[in-house]
């Protein structure tokens, strides 16, 4: 499958919006009690106001032969580095439509990202994975990124320190998308099996 890199159109928006706010709910962390809704209302707000109100941010889309948009990758530039001060750039968002899951989609626009990067005078690239998205911490080694710190956080009360809440098991976005990729990859071949008997 060809893939081609290219930078975000007007008509890409919607599209655009649209998959930050379904991949929004495959990032919250498993100790956080948010609904989705909740983090779906968040990413569209957010989305709309960093496309509405910065010119450092350079929008990615990876696409097909067949121009079918495939995923995207946000990257805010001019950012800077709270442990050295270093301008850099930074990740905002990774986000493959599901039925690419797998592809080389990601990988390319992190290099095209990279590239983006050094080519506006910057040295690093950062971004964020939550700590239990452990596949996600592994595709991101893969490509190349090294984990360079931990964020650490504290559920609070008026009394001081507590537990993190949690999310229930039903959930974890991390543990379901796993199975819809199993799921997926079950069905495909289902498909390919009935294609190889008609033939």
């Amino acid at each position: 499958m060809e893939i081609r890199v290219r930078e975000a159109r007007n008509t890409d928006l919607t599209w655009l919006g649209q998959l930050m706010e379904d991949s929004a709910v495959y990032n919250i962390p498993f100790g956080r009690d948010v609904s989705h809704d909740e983090v779906r209302a968040a990413a569209r707000k957010d989305f709309q106001d960093i496309v509405a109100g910065t010119n450092d941010l350079v929008i990615l889309v990876a696409e097909n032969e067949a121009l079918e948009r495939m995923g995207v990758l946000l990257l805010q530039l001019n950012c800077c580095s709270q442990a050295t001060g270093e301008p850099q750039s930074q990740v905002y968002s990774l986000a493959i439509e599901p039925r690419f899951w797998g592809t080389a989609a990601p990988r390319l626009l992190v290099e095209e990202a990279a590239r983006t990067t050094g080519e506006n005078g910057h040295r690093y690239m950062v971004g964020q994975v939550t700590a239990d998205n452990r596949r996600m911490k592994l595709k991101a080694e893969r490509m190349g990124f090294e984990v360079e710190a931990y964020e650490i956080v504290m559920a609070c009360t008026l009394d001081g320190p507590a537990p993190m809440p949690g999310r229930a098991e039903n959930l974890r976005a991390h543990d379901v998308s796993r199975k819809q990729r199993r799921l997926l990859a079950k069905r495909r071949a289902r498909k390919a099996n009935r294609k190889k008997r008609r033939t």
